[in-house]
């Protein structure tokens, strides 16, 4: 479980629904650029089936390709 190797909290991580949602953009665009070079690393979490990016990383990457964040999760 990703939250007990790293001892990070819950909230530190998206799942790319959550990413997708801060954007206002469809779950089926962020699933076309997770392909993306300069993509934020997924981590698995739970069963090791969710995947999660970091919010931190999300953020950056937003910026970096001006993306308005338009709603906090």
């Amino acid at each position: 479980n990703i939250f007990e190797e790293n001892s990070m909290d819950r909230f530190d991580y998206l799942t790319i629904e959550d990413a997708a949602e801060t954007v206002g953009k469809s779950v089926s665009w962020a699933r076309k650029h997770c392909g993306d070079n300069d993509f934020p690393r997924r981590y698995y979490a739970f069963d090791n089936r969710q995947k999660l990016l970091k919010r931190d990383d999300w953020y950056e990457y937003c910026e970096q390709h001006e993306l308005e964040i338009v709603r906090n999760i």
